[in-house]
Protein backbone atom coordinates (compact mmCIF):
# COMPACT_ATOMS: atom_id res chain seq x y z
CA UNK A 1 0.00 0.00 0.00
CA UNK A 2 1.02 3.58 -0.67
CA UNK A 3 0.96 4.55 3.01
CA UNK A 4 3.01 1.55 4.15
CA UNK A 5 5.71 2.22 1.56
CA UNK A 6 6.08 5.84 2.59
CA UNK A 7 6.05 4.85 6.25
CA UNK A 8 8.85 2.31 5.67
CA UNK A 9 10.86 4.94 3.79
CA UNK A 10 10.53 7.39 6.68
CA UNK A 11 11.47 4.74 9.25
CA UNK A 12 14.53 3.79 7.20
CA UNK A 13 15.68 7.42 7.05
CA UNK A 14 15.21 7.74 10.82
CA UNK A 15 17.09 4.48 11.46
CA UNK A 16 20.05 5.45 9.27
CA UNK A 17 20.25 8.94 10.75
CA UNK A 18 20.69 7.41 14.21
CA UNK A 19 23.06 4.58 13.28
CA UNK A 20 25.09 5.85 10.33
CA UNK A 21 28.52 7.17 11.34
CA UNK A 22 31.13 9.04 9.36
CA UNK A 23 33.87 6.83 7.97
CA UNK A 24 31.83 3.61 7.91
CA UNK A 25 32.86 1.14 5.23
CA UNK A 26 30.57 -0.06 2.46
CA UNK A 27 30.29 -3.43 4.20
CA UNK A 28 29.30 -1.81 7.51
CA UNK A 29 26.63 0.26 5.75
CA UNK A 30 25.31 -2.88 4.06
CA UNK A 31 25.10 -4.58 7.47
CA UNK A 32 23.08 -1.62 8.78
CA UNK A 33 20.65 -1.89 5.87
CA UNK A 34 20.23 -5.63 6.48
CA UNK A 35 19.67 -4.99 10.19
CA UNK A 36 16.93 -2.47 9.42
CA UNK A 37 15.26 -4.90 7.00
CA UNK A 38 15.28 -7.69 9.58
CA UNK A 39 13.80 -5.44 12.27
CA UNK A 40 11.16 -4.09 9.91
CA UNK A 41 10.19 -7.57 8.70
CA UNK A 42 9.89 -8.85 12.29
CA UNK A 43 7.63 -5.96 13.26
CA UNK A 44 5.53 -6.41 10.15
CA UNK A 45 5.02 -10.14 10.72
CA UNK A 46 3.88 -9.52 14.30
CA UNK A 47 1.04 -7.30 13.07
CA UNK A 48 -1.68 -8.93 11.05
CA UNK A 49 -3.75 -5.77 11.06
CA UNK A 50 -3.57 -2.23 12.38
CA UNK A 51 -3.92 -1.78 16.14
CA UNK A 52 -5.73 1.25 17.52
CA UNK A 53 -2.39 2.80 18.43
CA UNK A 54 -1.03 2.29 14.93
CA UNK A 55 -4.04 4.05 13.46
CA UNK A 56 -2.78 7.20 15.09
CA UNK A 57 0.07 7.19 12.59
CA UNK A 58 -0.56 9.27 9.51
CA UNK A 59 0.31 6.61 6.94
CA UNK A 60 -1.96 4.07 8.56
CA UNK A 61 -4.84 6.51 8.37
CA UNK A 62 -3.96 7.14 4.76
CA UNK A 63 -4.18 3.42 4.01
CA UNK A 64 -7.55 3.27 5.73
CA UNK A 65 -8.74 6.20 3.62
CA UNK A 66 -7.63 4.56 0.37
CA UNK A 67 -9.23 1.25 1.36
CA UNK A 68 -12.51 2.74 2.65
CA UNK A 69 -15.70 1.27 1.21
CA UNK A 70 -17.70 4.51 1.34
CA UNK A 71 -16.99 8.16 0.58
CA UNK A 72 -17.93 9.16 4.12
CA UNK A 73 -15.37 6.76 5.59
CA UNK A 74 -12.76 7.93 3.10
CA UNK A 75 -13.31 11.56 4.09
CA UNK A 76 -13.24 10.68 7.80
CA UNK A 77 -9.84 9.02 7.62
CA UNK A 78 -8.42 11.58 5.21
CA UNK A 79 -9.35 14.35 7.64
CA UNK A 80 -7.53 12.47 10.41
CA UNK A 81 -4.47 12.40 8.17
CA UNK A 82 -4.65 16.16 7.69
CA UNK A 83 -4.87 16.73 11.45
CA UNK A 84 -1.51 14.98 11.77
CA UNK A 85 -0.01 16.24 8.49
CA UNK A 86 -1.55 19.44 7.12
CA UNK A 87 0.55 19.16 3.94
CA UNK A 88 -0.60 15.67 2.95
CA UNK A 89 -1.67 16.09 -0.68
CA UNK A 90 -2.90 12.50 -1.01
CA UNK A 91 -5.44 13.13 1.75
CA UNK A 92 -6.54 16.37 0.11
CA UNK A 93 -7.04 14.52 -3.17
CA UNK A 94 -9.15 11.82 -1.51
CA UNK A 95 -11.41 14.42 0.08
CA UNK A 96 -11.79 16.27 -3.23
CA UNK A 97 -12.62 13.05 -5.05
CA UNK A 98 -15.11 11.85 -2.44
CA UNK A 99 -16.98 15.16 -2.19
CA UNK A 100 -17.22 16.16 -5.88
CA UNK A 101 -20.55 15.72 -7.66
CA UNK A 102 -19.03 15.88 -11.14
CA UNK A 103 -15.74 16.37 -13.00
CA UNK A 104 -16.09 20.15 -13.12
CA UNK A 105 -16.44 20.38 -9.35
CA UNK A 106 -13.51 17.98 -9.04
CA UNK A 107 -11.45 20.26 -11.25
CA UNK A 108 -12.14 23.30 -9.07
CA UNK A 109 -11.15 21.39 -5.94
CA UNK A 110 -8.01 20.01 -7.55
CA UNK A 111 -6.97 23.53 -8.52
CA UNK A 112 -6.86 24.37 -4.80
CA UNK A 113 -4.87 21.21 -4.04
CA UNK A 114 -2.47 22.07 -6.86
CA UNK A 115 -1.98 25.56 -5.45
CA UNK A 116 -1.13 24.07 -2.06
CA UNK A 117 1.19 21.54 -3.73
CA UNK A 118 3.06 24.27 -5.59
CA UNK A 119 3.49 26.18 -2.32
CA UNK A 120 4.97 23.08 -0.66
CA UNK A 121 7.36 22.43 -3.55
CA UNK A 122 8.53 26.06 -3.48
CA UNK A 123 8.88 26.12 0.30
CA UNK A 124 10.91 22.90 0.42
CA UNK A 125 12.99 24.00 -2.60
CA UNK A 126 12.08 20.93 -4.66
CA UNK A 127 11.81 23.17 -7.73
CA UNK A 128 15.54 23.91 -7.51
CA UNK A 129 17.36 23.20 -10.76
CA UNK A 130 19.19 20.08 -9.53
CA UNK A 131 15.85 18.33 -8.86
CA UNK A 132 14.18 19.07 -12.19
CA UNK A 133 13.89 15.88 -14.22
CA UNK A 134 14.25 13.59 -11.21
CA UNK A 135 11.07 14.19 -9.23
CA UNK A 136 9.89 10.59 -8.99
CA UNK A 137 13.23 9.63 -7.45
CA UNK A 138 12.58 12.15 -4.66
CA UNK A 139 10.08 10.35 -2.47
CA UNK A 140 8.56 13.49 -1.01
CA UNK A 141 7.55 14.84 -4.42
CA UNK A 142 5.49 11.81 -5.45
CA UNK A 143 2.19 13.01 -3.91
CA UNK A 144 2.60 16.27 -5.82
CA UNK A 145 3.22 14.37 -9.06
CA UNK A 146 0.13 12.22 -8.50
CA UNK A 147 -2.00 15.33 -7.91
CA UNK A 148 -0.59 17.06 -10.99
CA UNK A 149 -1.39 14.00 -13.11
CA UNK A 150 -4.92 13.76 -11.70
CA UNK A 151 -5.41 17.46 -12.39
CA UNK A 152 -4.29 17.01 -16.02
CA UNK A 153 -6.59 14.00 -16.46
CA UNK A 154 -9.52 15.99 -15.09
CA UNK A 155 -8.76 18.83 -17.50
CA UNK A 156 -9.13 16.33 -20.35
CA UNK A 157 -12.43 15.09 -18.89
CA UNK A 158 -13.69 18.67 -19.04
CA UNK A 159 -12.49 19.22 -22.60
CA UNK A 160 -9.69 21.62 -21.62
CA UNK A 161 -7.16 19.93 -23.88
CA UNK A 162 -4.60 22.72 -24.33
CA UNK A 163 -4.31 23.23 -20.57
CA UNK A 164 -3.94 19.47 -20.13
CA UNK A 165 -1.08 19.40 -22.64
CA UNK A 166 0.75 22.06 -20.62
CA UNK A 167 0.37 20.01 -17.43
CA UNK A 168 1.53 16.74 -19.02
CA UNK A 169 4.53 18.50 -20.58
CA UNK A 170 5.45 19.93 -17.18
CA UNK A 171 5.17 16.47 -15.61
CA UNK A 172 7.61 15.06 -18.17
CA UNK A 173 9.98 17.95 -17.52
CA UNK A 174 9.90 17.26 -13.78
CA UNK A 175 10.20 13.50 -14.23
CA UNK A 176 11.92 12.51 -17.45
CA UNK A 177 11.65 8.77 -16.70
CA UNK A 178 7.85 9.14 -16.85
CA UNK A 179 7.05 6.55 -14.18
CA UNK A 180 3.34 7.47 -14.45
CA UNK A 181 3.04 6.95 -18.20
CA UNK A 182 1.78 10.44 -19.05
CA UNK A 183 3.61 10.26 -22.41
CA UNK A 184 0.75 8.09 -23.67
CA UNK A 185 -1.92 10.65 -22.83
CA UNK A 186 0.22 13.44 -24.22
CA UNK A 187 0.74 11.60 -27.52
CA UNK A 188 -3.01 11.20 -27.92
CA UNK A 189 -3.49 14.92 -27.35
CA UNK A 190 -0.83 15.77 -29.93
CA UNK A 191 -2.65 13.47 -32.35
CA UNK A 192 -5.97 15.18 -31.57
CA UNK A 193 -4.50 18.55 -32.55
CA UNK A 194 -2.51 17.03 -35.45
CA UNK A 195 0.65 18.40 -33.84
CA UNK A 196 3.14 16.39 -35.89
CA UNK A 197 6.23 18.27 -34.68
CA UNK A 198 5.71 17.64 -30.97
CA UNK A 199 4.39 14.12 -31.57
CA UNK A 200 7.58 13.14 -33.39
CA UNK A 201 9.73 14.72 -30.67
CA UNK A 202 7.90 12.64 -28.09
CA UNK A 203 8.24 9.52 -30.24
CA UNK A 204 11.97 10.11 -30.63
CA UNK A 205 12.38 10.38 -26.86
CA UNK A 206 10.07 7.57 -25.71
CA UNK A 207 9.26 5.46 -28.77
CA UNK A 208 12.16 3.03 -28.66
CA UNK A 209 10.05 0.13 -27.41
CA UNK A 210 7.30 0.57 -30.03
CA UNK A 211 4.60 0.81 -27.36
CA UNK A 212 1.02 0.51 -28.60
CA UNK A 213 -0.07 3.70 -26.83
CA UNK A 214 2.63 5.65 -28.66
CA UNK A 215 2.18 4.11 -32.10
CA UNK A 216 -1.61 4.08 -32.27
CA UNK A 217 -2.07 7.85 -31.74
CA UNK A 218 0.69 8.48 -34.28
CA UNK A 219 -1.20 6.37 -36.80
CA UNK A 220 -4.37 8.35 -36.05
CA UNK A 221 -2.50 11.65 -36.39
CA UNK A 222 -1.40 10.84 -39.94
CA UNK A 223 -4.85 9.44 -40.78
CA UNK A 224 -6.33 12.79 -39.73
CA UNK A 225 -3.76 14.62 -41.87
CA UNK A 226 -4.66 12.48 -44.88
CA UNK A 227 -1.24 10.83 -45.03
CA UNK A 228 -2.42 7.23 -45.19
CA UNK A 229 0.98 5.69 -46.02
CA UNK A 230 2.53 7.05 -42.80
CA UNK A 231 -0.60 6.10 -40.83
CA UNK A 232 -0.39 2.55 -42.18
CA UNK A 233 3.32 2.35 -41.34
CA UNK A 234 2.70 2.93 -37.62
CA UNK A 235 -0.31 0.60 -37.69
CA UNK A 236 1.83 -2.18 -39.18
CA UNK A 237 4.37 -1.72 -36.38
CA UNK A 238 1.58 -2.51 -33.91
CA UNK A 239 0.44 -5.48 -35.97
CA UNK A 240 3.89 -7.06 -35.64
CA UNK A 241 3.58 -7.15 -31.84
CA UNK A 242 -0.13 -7.57 -31.13
CA UNK A 243 -1.87 -10.84 -31.95
CA UNK A 244 -5.55 -10.64 -32.86
CA UNK A 245 -5.45 -7.00 -33.95
CA UNK A 246 -7.61 -7.61 -37.04
CA UNK A 247 -10.32 -9.32 -35.01
CA UNK A 248 -10.07 -6.52 -32.42
CA UNK A 249 -10.94 -3.78 -34.92
CA UNK A 250 -13.71 -5.92 -36.42
CA UNK A 251 -15.23 -6.41 -32.95
CA UNK A 252 -15.03 -2.68 -32.20
CA UNK A 253 -16.82 -1.87 -35.47
CA UNK A 254 -19.58 -4.32 -34.56
CA UNK A 255 -20.11 -2.99 -31.01
CA UNK A 256 -18.42 -5.94 -29.33
CA UNK A 257 -16.03 -3.85 -27.24
CA UNK A 258 -17.40 -5.43 -24.01
CA UNK A 259 -15.26 -8.48 -24.79
CA UNK A 260 -12.17 -6.37 -24.21
CA UNK A 261 -13.43 -3.86 -21.62
CA UNK A 262 -14.13 -6.70 -19.21
CA UNK A 263 -10.48 -7.76 -19.37
CA UNK A 264 -8.94 -4.47 -18.24
CA UNK A 265 -9.13 -2.30 -15.14
CA UNK A 266 -8.32 1.39 -14.69
CA UNK A 267 -4.56 1.00 -14.87
CA UNK A 268 -3.94 -2.71 -15.49
CA UNK A 269 -3.55 -4.36 -18.86
CA UNK A 270 -1.19 -6.75 -20.60
CA UNK A 271 1.29 -4.93 -22.82
CA UNK A 272 1.39 -5.69 -26.54
CA UNK A 273 -2.05 -7.30 -26.45
CA UNK A 274 -5.56 -6.29 -27.48
CA UNK A 275 -5.96 -5.28 -23.81
CA UNK A 276 -3.60 -2.39 -24.44
CA UNK A 277 -5.39 -1.47 -27.67
CA UNK A 278 -8.70 -1.34 -25.79
CA UNK A 279 -7.14 0.69 -22.99
CA UNK A 280 -5.81 3.20 -25.49
CA UNK A 281 -9.18 3.57 -27.23
CA UNK A 282 -11.28 3.80 -24.06
CA UNK A 283 -8.85 6.12 -22.28
CA UNK A 284 -8.79 8.58 -25.18
CA UNK A 285 -12.32 8.39 -26.55
CA UNK A 286 -12.13 12.01 -27.70
CA UNK A 287 -9.55 10.86 -30.27
CA UNK A 288 -11.36 7.78 -31.56
CA UNK A 289 -15.04 8.21 -30.72
CA UNK A 290 -16.07 10.27 -33.77
CA UNK A 291 -13.38 9.11 -36.19
CA UNK A 292 -13.56 6.72 -39.13
CA UNK A 293 -10.08 5.58 -38.22
CA UNK A 294 -11.23 2.20 -36.88
CA UNK A 295 -12.86 1.31 -40.21
CA UNK A 296 -9.84 2.51 -42.16
CA UNK A 297 -7.43 0.59 -39.91
CA UNK A 298 -9.45 -2.60 -40.33
CA UNK A 299 -9.35 -2.28 -44.10
CA UNK A 300 -5.57 -1.79 -44.03
CA UNK A 301 -5.11 -4.88 -41.89
CA UNK A 302 -7.15 -6.94 -44.37
CA UNK A 303 -10.18 -9.19 -43.67
CA UNK A 304 -13.14 -7.14 -44.92
CA UNK A 305 -15.90 -9.71 -44.44
CA UNK A 306 -18.72 -9.21 -41.99
CA UNK A 307 -18.30 -5.44 -41.70
CA UNK A 308 -21.47 -3.51 -40.99
CA UNK A 309 -22.29 -0.20 -42.61
CA UNK A 310 -19.98 2.63 -41.73
CA UNK A 311 -21.01 4.52 -38.64
CA UNK A 312 -19.63 6.60 -35.81
CA UNK A 313 -17.86 4.40 -33.25
CA UNK A 314 -19.23 4.93 -29.75
CA UNK A 315 -17.21 3.24 -27.05
CA UNK A 316 -19.14 1.89 -24.10
CA UNK A 317 -18.33 3.17 -20.65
Amino acid sequence: MLGKMEKMHKEFEKFMKKRLKEGMTEKEIEQLINEFQEQYDENFLRKEEFSENEKEIVYDYLDLAFEADTDSERVKYAKKVLKLDKDNLDAEYLIASATSADSLEMLKKLEKVMKHGNEIMEREKYFDEENIGHFWGIFETRPYMRIKCSYANTLVENGMMKKAIKEYEEILKLNENDNMGVRFRLMSLYAFFEDEENALKLYKKYGGHDEVQILLPLSVLYFKKGESAKAANYLKKIEKNVKGIKKFFKDIMNDRDDIYLNQISDMRYRRFTTDELMFSLSDNEYLFGTSMYVFWAYSKLGEKTGVKSKKVVKLKK
